[in-house]
């Protein structure tokens, strides 16, 4: 059922260069994570999301750091290897560090093409934050009008709200599907699924996930005892989650940013300086967003309680904003009785026996603990 999200996966730059030589339209990459891919949609490019991969890294570390994270790295790795030729424009969000020092990075390796920052300012003075979210979507939209050769107006934009909206409320319903009914979707599918949005046109991606969604909600109820929330940045290397699936833990939910915190915040309403801080600052806590009006330690307690789920903390190594709130989410999670495991990743890590070992373990401390009540 899900064999044709994963082709699409395997092909993935390739598909991407296939598209723009059938159509010579623009295509724009959005590093990770919360620049709004409508506004790309609606000057006629598409946006595809390059989250970092599975790959060697022998060339990216002439130019990065070795404490870099592994996402940052990767990206510039597929970029150096010409995953990336295609690829008209970079727009990159000011989320940690790594992100910021990699736009700089671009800029000197690819002067060719233009590298547009999303700088998002972190303020708790509102007022101040919404003027200059609306400074920045401005600077990005003339930016990326440039390199479209198209104008935005607020028709395209519509129309490009409708398309995103519409992928938007099907992955929202294969949440609620896997939330009620764990045990009839794996966590490589669903994620498979969810990644081959990063390459398709989301006009396509949406066409492929409406027969898998509504063959998803007539499956039959399965038995799904060990149910784990995946808290974290990405879900990568993807082949990690076909270790859930084979030692019978179930994922039910997640809170990760390619994930549960992207798709929370739906779709950038409109263009005003409080939309922008509504889609920007709307959805579900994130480590990389500065917001003292939300608590990720009581949100992601009161998600693992109601679902009677444990913890797992997918950890990308040398992630600084992940690694600063680990310590208190593993604390409160504890003193709620919640099950918790943390674990760090690198993306080009090949052999994942570790990993599998002590996510066996925490199975049986799952059981244990649910045996004690």
């Amino acid at each position: 059922m899900f064999e044709k999200f994963i082709e699409v996966n395997s092909r993935g730059a390739g598909a991407i260069r296939d598209w723009k030589a059938k159509t010579g339209r623009k295509v724009i990459a959005v590093m990770p994570e919360y620049f709004p891919s409508e506004v790309i949609t609606a000057l006629g490019a598409r946006p595809v999301r390059f989250r970092g991969a599975q790959v060697p890294i022998s060339k990216a570390d002439t130019y990065l750091q070795s404490f870099s994270c592994t996402t940052t790295r990767t990206i510039l790795e597929q970029a150096l290897n010409g995953d990336m030729d295609h690829v008209d424009a970079f727009v990159f969000t000011s989320m940690c560090d790594n992100q910021q020092n990699l736009a700089e990075v671009f800029k000197r390796l690819f002067p060719d093409r233009p590298v547009i920052i999303f700088m998002i300012p972190f303020t708790s003075q509102i007022q101040s934050r919404q003027e200059r979210l609306r400074e920045q979507l401005d600077a990005a939209i003339a930016g990326l009008e440039k390199v479209t050769g198209s104008t935005f107006t607020q028709d395209a934009f519509g129309q490009a709200k409708v398309l995103h909206r519409r992928r938007g409320d099907l992955i929202s319903r294969l949440y609620d599907v896997r939330r009620r009914n764990p045990g009839a979707v794996s966590a490589y599918g669903f994620y498979s699924a969810l990644k081959a949005g990063s390459f398709l046109p989301v006009e396509e991606h949406a066409d492929m996930l409406g027969p898998l969604v509504s063959r998803l909600e007539k499956e039959p109820a399965r038995p799904a005892e060990h149910r784990v929330i995946l808290s974290g940045i990405t879900p990568e290397p993807l082949d990690l989650t076909k270790v859930f699936d084979e030692i019978g833990l179930h994922v039910v939910d997640d809170d990760m940013t390619s994930g549960g915190r992207l798709y929370s915040r739906g779709v950038l309403p409109g263009t005003d300086a409080a939309d922008i801080d509504g889609f920007v600052f709307g959805g579900s806590p994130c480590s990389t967003l500065y917001d003292p009006s939300k608590d990720r330690r009581a949100y992601l307690t009161e998600k693992a309680l109601a679902s009677g789920a444990g913890v797992v903390l997918w950890q990308i190594k040398f992630c600084e904003p992940e690694a600063f709130e680990r310590p208190d989410l593993m604390g409160r999670l504890k003193q709620s009785s919640v099950p918790v495991i943390s674990f760090e990743v690198e993306l080009q890590m090949a052999g994942l026996e570790g990993i599998k070992t002590r996510l066996q373990a925490f199975k049986e401390i799952m059981e244990e603990m649910r045996r004690q009540g």
